[in-house]
């Protein structure tokens, strides 16, 4: 599969996993009146720098579809740093989302840097001929 194709759908994968939970709260306290019940916050919860991962998210698919392998490469580390921080906050009450969210994006900075050594490498083969 080309690598064009690949950034797009990792990108779009961390659009769609903003959506989905990214941390629960567990309510065990209170008397036992609340006794498990679990409350889970996705991305539009949070909100704030939460938008930040978002757009980094979706930039992440477009530059990764117009070939812009220093745009990929820098969207991907900042979606990479805040979901990463995110998951540090939350620790043990980290759920599915947020994991994932992590995965695709560590996933779409090695993609940004492996677009550019291709890219490099594809400039100087044509060069030589």
């Amino acid at each position: 599969m080309d690598r064009k194709i690949i950034g797009l759908l990792l990108g779009i994968g961390g659009v769609a996993l903003w959506f989905m939970p990214l941390a629960y709260i567990d309510f065990g306290g209170f008397g036992g009146m609340f006794k498990g019940v679990q409350l889970y916050q996705a991305g539009h919860h949070i909100g704030g720098l939460a938008y930040l991962l978002l757009f980094a998210s979706a930039s992440c698919a477009i530059t990764a579809w117009l070939q812009q392998q220093t745009l990929a490469a820098i969207s991907a580390a900042v979606a990479t740093g805040i979901s990463v921080w995110f998951l540090l906050q939350a620790g043990s009450s980290a759920a599915w989302g947020l994991i994932g969210l992590n995965l695709v994006s560590i996933a779409s900075l090695v993609l940004a840097f492996r677009m550019k050594n291709t890219l490099l490498m594809s400039e100087a083969s044509q060069a030589s001929h």
